[in-house]
C-alpha cells in the first residue's frame, strides 16, 4: 500500500452526559486531491463510539488508523474505489483519540466525542459508622451504560477491598476491614467497562466514634455528641455566643458563627452581623466572591462602619459563578442567568402559559393554558390533550359570535374617545383595549371592527390586533385601513400581532377599520380570541 501523509484529527474524550445515540459532530478536511469527511460520529455514553469516513472515489487506496493514548490501535484498510466505510472504537476517560487517514497533505481539527459518563460515589450514611462494627457500605454508579456491563472496584487508603458487579439499581456493596479506627479515609472508586477502566474518582469514608454515652446526657457519641465527657455539650443544646465552646456540636464554637473569619462583637471581635458571612469589620472593598462586578446584596453595612450603603453594581443571585448575571441562556440550563427570579424563561423547560406543564414535559402548545397532556378535549379546533387529534369525536356548535353580521358594516368598538382640550392642553383621552371572542363560520366569514385613534403630539398612536387564542394550524389575514393608508398582516399563532403606527409629522387622528378573515386550517365554526387596542 502506498503510504501518504496523514491527516490527524485530535478528538478529546468528553465527560459530559450525552444521550446514548446522540450525534457528536462531523468534520470535513479540505485537501488538494479532494475532501475527506468524518460524519455521523456517535457515542453510546459508555465509551463506545462509531461513525463513517467518506473519501473521493478516485483515490487508489487509503488507510484509517485510530489510536488512543493507552496505545490501543484500530486500523481500517479500504479497498480501491471504496467510497464510504464504518469506523468504530472505544474512548477511555481523559484520553485523546487520533483519526489518521493516510492521504494527501495533513490537516488538524478537534471534535468532541464522549468517553464514559460512568461515575461512582459512596452512598452517605445517616451517621458515620462506628469503628469496630462498620456495616457494609454502598457504592452508587451513575452511568448511561447497562448495569450488566459495568463493575466497580474499591480501595481504602491504597488497600484493594473488592471488585463487584453492579445490580440493576447500579449499586454494589463492600465490607470495611475490622479494626479501622475513628477518622476520615480516602476511598478510590473505579468503574470498569467490558474493555477496561472507564473512570476513577476519590470519595471519603468517615468512621465515627463508638456508640457510648459516657457523660450520661442522653446523646451517644456516635449520634453526634462532640464532647462525651461534658454533659452540657451535645446536639440540641443552646449555643452561647462568645464562650469559645461548641455547645450544640454544629462545628462552630460561638466565636465566629458565620465562618467569615471575623469573631462576633459579642465575643469581642469586629463582626457586627455574625449570621451574615458578607458582613464583618475591616473589609476594604465591597464583598464580591466571584469578582464579576455584581453583588449579592442591594443595601448593606458590609464593613460594620455603621453606614448602610448601596451595592455599586448589578444584583448577583449567584456570587460563586462569574458568568451570572448575564442574558438568559436560550437553551435550558437550570440557571437564573439574568437574576430576575425566573429560571429558563422562554425555553422548552419553562411553563410559559402557566398550566403546570412545559414543552419539555410534553405540552404541545405552551402558549395556551387549555392545551396540555391529560387535558379535557374541547370543540375549539385545538388538540387540547396533545394526543395528535384535533376535536376528536366532538362536534363544534354552529353558533355565531355576538358581533355578527358585521361582514359589510364594521362593528364599532367602545372605549376610545376624542381628546378634549382645556387651554390648549389635551385632557380626558382613554384608549381602546378590548378582548374579543370570535367565531369563524368558514373562509368567507369576514369580521370587521372600527376603532378611533388619536395622533399624539409625538406620533405615539397605534392600532393593533393580537391573537390571544387560536386554533391549531389556523391563519387569519388582517387588514387595517385608516387615514389615507392601509396595512396588511397575519395572525398565525398565540401572541402574533399586527400593529399599524402613524407617520411622523402627519396628523393620523381618525377612525380605523380592522378586517379579520380566516385563510388556512379547518375554520368551520372555530373560535379565535383577539385583543384590539388603539391609542
Amino acid at each position: 500500500m502506498k503510504r501518504l501523509h496523514p491527516i490527524v484529527l485530535l478528538l478529546p474524550a468528553a465527560l459530559s452526559s450525552l444521550a446514548c445515540t446522540g450525534v457528536i459532530d462531523s468534520f470535513v478536511a479540505e485537501l488538494p486531491r479532494g475532501d475527506v469527511t468524518l460524519t455521523d460520529l456517535r457515542g453510546d455514553g459508555c465509551g463506545q463510539w462509531s461513525g463513517s469516513a467518506v473519501v473521493p472515489r478516485h483515490l487508489r487506496s487509503w488507510q484509517l488508523r485510530i489510536e488512543d493514548q493507552s496505545g490501543y490501535l484500530h486500523t481500517f484498510e479500504v479497498p480501491r474505489n471504496t467510497h464510504k466505510i464504518t469506523i468504530r472504537g472505544q474512548s477511555v476517560a481523559n484520553h485523546q483519540v487520533a483519526l489518521t487517514p493516510l492521504l494527501g497533505n495533513s490537516a488538524t481539527a478537534t471534535i468532541q466525542i464522549p468517553a464514559s459518563t460512568a461515575l461512582a460515589r459512596l452512598e452517605p450514611s445517616k451517621r458515620p459508622p462506628p469503628f469496630g462494627d462498620v456495616p457494609p457500605q454502598t457504592v452508587v454508579v451513575v452511568a448511561d451504560c447497562p448495569a450488566d456491563s459495568l463493575r466497580v472496584s474499591v480501595s481504602l487508603s491504597d488497600i484493594p477491598l473488592t471488585t463487584s458487579e453492579l445490580d440493576q439499581q447500579f449499586q454494589a456493596t463492600f465490607q470495611v476491614p475490622v479494626g479501622i479506627f475513628e477518622g476520615s479515609y480516602p476511598i478510590q472508586l473505579t468503574v470498569h467497562g467490558s474493555k477496561g477502566p472507564l473512570n476513577t474518582r476519590f470519595d471519603k469514608l468517615v468512621i465515627g466514634p463508638p456508640c457510648v454515652d459516657l457523660d450520661k446526657d442522653g446523646v451517644q457519641a456516635c449520634d453526634g455528641d462532640c464532647n462525651d465527657a461534658d454533659p452540657t455539650v451535645h446536639p440540641g443544646q443552646t449555643e452561647v455566643q462568645g464562650d469559645g465552646i461548641d455547645n450544640n456540636c454544629d462545628g462552630i464554637n460561638g466565636l465566629d458563627e458565620d465562618g467569615d473569619g471575623a469573631e462576633s462583637t459579642a465575643a469581642g471581635g469586629t463582626d457586627c452581623d455574625d449570621a451574615n458571612p458578607w458582613v464583618y469589620g475591616g473589609q476594604v472593598s465591597p464583598p464580591d466572591a466571584d469578582s464579576d462586578g455584581a453583588y449579592p446584596w442591594t443595601k448593606l453595612d458590609w464593613n460594620c462602619d455603621g453606614q448602610v450603603t448601596q451595592a455599586p453594581g448589578a444584583f448577583d443571585c449567584d456570587d460563586q459563578n462569574p458568568a451570572v448575571p448575564t442574558e438568559e441562556h436560550p437553551d435550558p440550563n437550570g440557571i437564573d442567568d439574568d437574576c430576575d427570579g425566573i429560571v429558563d424563561e422562554n425555553t422548552i423547560a419553562y411553563d410559559d402559559d402557566g398550566d403546570g406543564q412545559t414543552e419539555q414535559e410534553g405540552d404541545c402548545n405552551d402558549a395556551d393554558a387549555t392545551v396540555l397532556p391529560g387535558a379535557t378535549e374541547l370543540p375549539d379546533c385545538k388538540d387540547n390533550n396533545c394526543n395528535g387529534d384535533v376535536d376528536a369525536d366532538l362536534e363544534r356548535p354552529e353558533r355565531d359570535d355576538r358581533y355578527e353580521p358585521n361582514d359589510a358594516k364594521a362593528y364599532t368598538l367602545a372605549g376610545a374617545v376624542k381628546k378634549r382640550q382645556f387651554l390648549g392642553i389635551d385632557t380626558g383621552y382613554k384608549p381602546t383595549h378590548v378582548r374579543l371572542d370570535l367565531v369563524s363560520r368558514d373562509r368567507r366569514d369576514i369580521e370587521q371592527f372600527s376603532v378611533w385613534a388619536h395622533d399624539g403630539n409625538v406620533d405615539s398612536w397605534h392600532v393593533s390586533i393580537r391573537a390571544v387564542s387560536i386554533g391549531d394550524g389556523q391563519r387569519y389575514d388582517v387588514v387595517i385601513e385608516g387615514v389615507g393608508d392601509s396595512l396588511r398582516g397575519r395572525l398565525d399563532g398565540p401572541g402574533s400581532v399586527v400593529t399599524y403606527s402613524g407617520s411622523s409629522g402627519h396628523d393620523d387622528t381618525g377612525t380605523y377599520v380592522i378586517s379579520i378573515r380566516g385563510t388556512q386550517g379547518n375554520l368551520d365554526y372555530c373560535p379565535v380570541g383577539v385583543q384590539i387596542s388603539s391609542g
